[in-house]
């Protein structure tokens, strides 16, 4: 259900086309189920409010799938120990599974240093928070 709260100053139209271009794979598609024409949809993807709301909606869908794969990950970690541990799985399997390892790892580790880097640069430009 759609949450009009954030923006009211958006039309039930609208909402729907953000609902649509949320689950549709292209454009066209999206404004045939939001039962909106192509060019309107394309003046509302200029539109800083309609946009702020798409924005939003979407960053709430990565938050729930980024959820759900961390939900996922012990398993995976576990699939990918048995298969280097596991004497009958082929060297190449086991290499496989010990490169995606280790080029996870050095992401994670990208990620957690840009994050802290971002972190300290906010503080030093906002000092109040």
């Amino acid at each position: 259900m759609t949450d009009y709260k954030h923006y009211p100053r958006l039309t039930p139209r609208q909402h729907r086309a953000v609902a649509a271009l949320l689950s549709c794979p292209t454009i066209s598609e999206a404004a045939k189920t939001a039962q909106v024409g192509e060019r309107t949809l394309y003046r509302w993807l200029i539109d800083q409010t309609f946009l702020a709301e798409l924005h939003r909606q979407e960053s709430e869908l990565i938050n729930n799938i980024a959820r759900r794969l961390v939900s996922l990950a012990d398993n995976a970690l576990k699939t990918i120990q048995g298969l280097l541990d596991d004497p009958e799985a082929s060297p190449a399997v086991r290499l496989r599974a010990a490169d995606n390892v280790l080029s996870h790892l050095l992401r994670v580790r990208e990620l957690a240093s840009l994050e802290e880097r971002v972190s300290l640069l906010e503080v030093e430009n906002n000092p109040t928070r």
